[in-house]
């Protein structure tokens, strides 16, 4: 009698187990089906862009990074800006020699290459995402401040050059010799670098306003039929 109560409760343990565990199998595709649908939009172009060649799958990459993160343009553009008048600092040196009237010329230019490396520093910390608010904003006035700067000692210097190489019938006329020819590049050279800051001012402006809209744009490639 006693083993006969005693099997019943075996029984009925065994099929408890059965009916509480169930094998991996059964809920694998499930999970996949959850992990699909939880796939964001630039996800899933860059899984369609694995099955392409490295370079699609390289400018997939980046044009989703920029989207995401397009505080980047501002920031290569003021790294542009830096070495146009820094990798040309031995024109605007020789140039400063020859222009004779304006005798702190070699001063502002030293201060601008300064200022162009503040710039590159300080939009490094606007973009940063734990910035403080107020810190932000310090920095930003900060770099308009500089860029403004930069403009100032560009306009004056390309101001006295087109002083200096019009004076006519004047003994103070520069005129430069064939094989030393620095003033016209160095003028070209600086209206490059003040394009560049005034796009730099509008680019730094505009990236937080774009940013949450360039976000919502998705990246979708059409599919070759077969």
């Amino acid at each position: 009698m006693a083993n006969e109560k005693q099997n019943p409760n075996t029984e009925e343990e065994i099929d408890r187990s059965g009916i509480d565990f169930r094998s991996d199998a059964d809920t694998s595709i499930n999970s996949a089906a959850l992990s699909q649908q939880d796939t964001s939009s630039d996800e899933e172009s860059l899984v369609e862009a694995m099955g392409q060649n490295a370079f699609v799958l390289f400018f997939t990459r980046l044009l989703i990074k920029v989207k995401n993160h397009i505080a980047i343009i501002p920031m290569i553009l003021i790294v542009i800006t830096m070495m146009i008048i820094t990798f040309t600092i031995q024109v605007h040196v020789n140039a400063t020699v020859d222009l004779s009237n304006d005798k702190f010329n070699s001063f502002w230019f030293f201060i601008n290459v300064v200022l162009s490396l503040m710039a590159v520093l300080l939009y490094i910390n606007i973009q940063n995402r734990k910035i403080e608010k107020k810190k932000w904003i310090i920095f930003m006035v900060l770099l308009y401040l500089v860029l403004g700067g930069e403009m100032i000692i560009d306009l004056l210097y390309m101001r006295d050059i087109r002083i200096e190489t019009s004076l006519y019938n004047s003994i103070n006329l520069i005129v430069e010799k064939e094989d030393r020819q620095f003033i016209a590049p160095s003028y070209a050279y600086t209206m490059v670098h003040f394009i560049f800051l005034i796009i730099d001012a509008i680019a730094a402006a505009l990236a937080p306003i774009l940013q949450p809209f360039a976000k919502k744009i998705q990246i979708r490639r059409k599919k070759k039929s077969n």
